[in-house]
């Protein structure tokens, strides 16, 4: 119990930075974005030609560094798709279709708000990490011992991503990328 508490502060915290400080962190985060996204895929994609876990899971982490190492060198192409793949992947978790329908949605979604970014990056960043830093602060709150209805979690949701995206459209003026 005390360590979901622990888990919860910390996730929480991490939630805090990137919604407040997404857009002066972007160049962190996009790293470790595309190190998840490397990661995540490797596994999905040969989870069937490992039969050791442990081997996966440093093939996984290769790919997963060298997807970091590629998003640092492609900025365009690393704003469009970790912008696609962190909004796409809020957008699901709020829908309430069937699968295939959410997954669509979501897709479509993640694409445009993608190609947004491409012409107005600034501004798409401080969006996407002020929505994608919500949602990970309210997945901070879940490990608390708190009883929250998912109409009240999208409640404090749309708050904090209000909230922030205020801040950071405020501080952020003179930064320029």
């Amino acid at each position: 119990m005390e360590l979901n508490i622990l888990y919860g502060i910390i996730i929480i915290l991490i939630g805090y930075l990137i919604s407040f400080h997404g857009l002066k962190l972007r160049n962190l985060l996009f790293i470790i974005i595309w190190f998840l996204l490397g990661f995540s895929i490797s596994v999905k994609v040969f989870s069937q030609a490992f039969t050791d876990v442990e081997m996966l899971h440093t093939f996984s982490t290769m790919i997963g560094l060298i997807c970091s190492l590629l998003s640092y060198k492609l900025q365009l192409l690393n704003i469009f798709v970790s912008v696609s793949w962190m909004c796409g992947n809020v957008v699901y978790q709020y829908l309430t279709f069937n699968n295939e329908m959410n997954t669509l949605i979501a897709l479509i979604i993640g694409v445009v708000i993608g190609l947004l970014a491409l012409k107005f990056v600034k501004y798409i960043v401080i969006v996407s990490t002020s929505l994608i830093g919500s949602h990970i602060m309210i997945k901070g709150l879940n490990f608390l011992p708190l009883e929250l209805d998912s109409s009240l979690e999208l409640a404090i949701l749309v708050f904090i991503f209000a909230f922030s995206l205020y801040y950071q459209l405020k501080d952020c003026k003179k930064i320029e990328v």
